[in-house]
């Protein structure tokens, strides 16, 4: 088999006209072409799965932001549900719903939960001096009650029932709630279709804090509200949770950071184009690496989750340490110097081997032809033979 494979190189090497020492350098650039192969194949196996482990990760906590939103939403359909269960809900019957669910524990972050009530024009005079007497009979400081900002409009919304109960006289009161577009739209919205509606990134009058509202509505007990006529006709009032996402997500994702290693941001909208400070809802890591000019994350995706239909972007970037395991970092490259090492050894076997044969025949050579120099000059120079003649019988033999 050895004989049949070295008869195979060497015919190889005639038909070809490739010296020996030439293949020996075929077979170096040939193994380190393979070497590159193997070390692309290996890196690229786990680019993919740490692609994948991103992906993954992004996935989860996007799962985790909408179940979050989606019990928090379900909170404030419970109160829904005690407007429905009550015909003349009251004040302190909504604070104690509130205390007794412990919503503002369960879920760090709600601000606060508050019912504006619809008022008409013609109703508000007397609207104003009926809440007046009940926030006097229940708070020390007597205060009149009026709905704010002035305007004369068809329909008010002013905010007559809050959780919690912060000061005996909050400036929310009697604020209307219609009179920022952004909550208009929203009311509406709930109002129309029946359901949640979150409003777009705003400021709250109890802080400077991003914050965002989300509206549910409330409609007449005993009426029909299918249409969207009925539901404009039939409407009572909204519930309005105020949520603040640094403190709402802070505590749910401590952990993802440090664990996971990757970055998020949640932003305003669904114009991934357009991803700016001013619709910024949430951080994780407050900017340490989003506002760096100078990081360029090895991965990054953009996903939108819709929050009671309204669209949120969620843009996730890995952290500089987002790959911690050295031998899934150092894997390729082992891979590829491996092979520069076996290749550079074997070429260095076939060469030192190529060469000792090229020195050998050499030597063969150099011997047949001083062979045969040597013959030649012996060829030329004869030794003549000599007649050695048979003396007579009578001669006579001189010794001297």
């Amino acid at each position: 088999m050895l004989k049949l494979g070295l008869n195979m190189k060497l015919n190889c090497f005639k038909r070809f006209k490739i010296s020996p020492c030439a293949f020996s350098y075929l077979f170096l650039f040939f193994g380190i072409g393979v070497s590159i192969f193997l070390w692309y194949l290996v890196k690229n196996r786990f680019e993919q799965e740490n692609l994948a482990k991103f992906n993954q990760q992004a996935e989860n906590i996007t799962s985790l932001i909408n179940t979050r939103m989606e019990l928090y939403i379900s909170s404030l359909y419970g109160v829904q549900g005690l407007f429905i269960a009550s015909n003349d809900l009251t004040r302190e019957e909504f604070v104690k719903y509130i205390n007794v669910v412990d919503i503002f524990e369960r879920y760090p972050g709600v601000s606060s939960f508050v019912f504006a009530k619809k008022v008409t024009q013609k109703e508000r005079s007397d609207y104003e001096k009926k809440i007046t007497l009940e926030l006097n009979a229940k708070f020390a400081t007597p205060a009149a009650f009026r709905i704010y900002p002035e305007a004369t409009k068809d329909e008010y919304y002013p905010i007559i029932y809050i959780a919690p109960i912060l000061s005996e006289r909050s400036i929310a009161y009697g604020f209307d709630y219609t009179s920022e577009p952004i909550k208009k739209y929203a009311l509406e919205q709930a109002r129309d279709q029946n359901r949640a509606v979150a409003t777009d990134k705003l400021i709250l009058l109890s802080g400077e804090k991003p914050e965002f509202l989300v509206a549910v509505p409330v409609y007449k007990n005993g009426v029909p509200h299918e249409t969207v006529a009925q539901r404009q006709k039939n409407f009572e009032g909204v519930i309005l949770g105020g949520s603040r996402p640094e403190e709402l997500f802070s505590k749910l994702f401590k952990d993802i950071k440090d664990e996971n290693h990757v970055n998020f941001e949640i932003f305003d909208g669904s114009e991934q184009n357009n991803l700016s400070d001013a619709r910024l809802i949430y951080n994780l890591d407050n900017g340490k690496y989003t506002h760096d000019p100078n990081y360029q994350p090895k991965y990054s995706i953009i996903k939108t989750s819709l929050i009671t239909q309204r669209p949120w972007t969620i843009r996730f970037i890995s952290l500089p340490n987002f790959i911690t395991d050295d031998m899934t970092n150092r894997l390729p490259i082992l891979v590829l110097l491996a092979g520069f090492d076996i290749s550079l050894l074997i070429f260095i076997i076939m060469y030192l081997i190529t060469q000792s044969k090229d020195r050998a025949l050499k030597i063969a050579k150099d011997m047949v032809r001083e062979y045969k120099s040597h013959d030649k000059l012996h060829s030329h120079t004869r030794v003549e033979p000599i007649e050695i003649k048979k003396p007579k019988p009578d001669a006579t033999i001189i010794i001297k």
